[in-house]
């Protein structure tokens, strides 16, 4: 999928409730995400419903339980990793 399908499918609210983002291109990898937090997590909840996590100070567990982790007063809780 190209960026710009991408950034069209998240702005239609067309996304699978799991997304790996990787690719060749760091910056568009950061673009995506940022798209992502900025589109479906207002600024105003993401206290509560977005997590932000560095992959090598996560334990397997702490992931489990943050994906279980239902949203507050929000259809959706975002986890990055």
């Amino acid at each position: 999928m190209t960026f710009e399908q991408f950034s069209q499918a998240v702005r239609s609210d067309r996304i699978s409730p799991q997304v790996l983002l990787h690719g060749e291109e760091s910056y568009l990898v950061d673009q995506a995400t940022r798209l992502v937090m900025n589109t479906l997590v207002p600024p105003e909840s993401r206290d509560f419903n977005m997590t932000v996590v560095h992959g090598r100070d996560l334990r397997g567990h702490e992931l489990v339980d943050q994906a279980r982790t239902l949203p507050v007063f929000a259809s959706r809780r975002l986890v990055v990793i």
